[in-house]
């Protein structure tokens, strides 16, 4: 078995779910009941530096420039959009 370094990781509200970002440019979604990956996001090419979970969606962000969207019932690529602005490591989202 190989460890990967998780570089970010964040629990969901009601604390059902945790995302995690890593080194291996994936992102996870865990069930913290059962502790088992729900679902492994691949669509990065380099390390993830942030995550952000809500009861819909997770978004993350890597060295790769790229912010991707994923749907964290399915796990499925929404979205994928190359950043603009070269270096972007970190992710703030304000939900309403």
């Amino acid at each position: 078995m190989r460890v990967v370094s998780a570089s970010h990781v964040l629990t969901l509200q009601c604390g059902r779910l945790a995302a995690s970002g890593s080194e291996d440019s994936s992102v996870r979604l865990w069930d913290l009941e059962s502790g088992c990956c729900l679902h492994k996001l691949t669509a990065h090419s380099a390390t993830v530096t942030s995550v952000c979970l809500t009861d819909r969606h997770v978004v993350s962000v890597a060295i790769d420039d790229r912010l991707c969207v994923w749907s964290s019932s399915s796990g499925k690529l929404m979205h994928c959009l190359q950043l603009v602005s070269a270096g972007t490591q970190s992710l703030f989202v304000v939900i309403i």
